[in-house]
C-alpha cells in the first residue's frame, strides 16, 4: 500500500511542475514573442502548453474530487468499524448470577 502512495504522489508532483512550467511558459513567450510565420516552434509550443493545461486542468480536478471522495469514505468506514462492536454484558465479562 505505501509503494503505491509513493508513487502517486510523484505522479501528482510532476503534473504539478508540469502545469506550472507551462503556464510560465507562456507567460514567459506570450508577452514579447515575434513569430517567424506559420511553422513558427515557439508558437507550436505555446499551443501544445494550453492543450496540457486544458486536458490535465480538468483530469486534475476529477483526480482531485475522486481522491477526496474516496479518503471520505476510508474514513466513514473505519470509524463504522471501530463502534460497530457491539458491548454486551457478555463481552464485558459481567457475572449475572448474584
Amino acid at each position: 500500500m505505501r509503494r503505491y502512495r509513493v508513487g502517486s504522489l510523484f505522479t501528482v508532483a510532476i503534473l504539478i511542475i508540469t502545469l506550472f512550467f507551462s503556464t510560465l511558459f507562456i507567460a514567459e513567450e506570450m508577452g514579447h514573442h515575434d513569430c517567424t510565420g506559420e511553422d513558427c516552434p515557439i508558437c507550436a509550443t505555446i499551443e501544445m502548453c494550453i492543450s496540457v493545461i486544458k486536458e490535465c486542468g480538468a483530469g486534475l480536478i476529477v483526480v482531485m474530487s475522486v481522491s477526496l471522495l474516496l479518503d471520505f469514505v476510508i474514513e466513514k468506514a473505519e470509524v463504522y468499524k471501530r463502534n460497530n462492536i457491539s458491548n454486551s454484558l457478555i463481552t464485558d465479562k459481567v457475572r449475572m448470577d448474584y
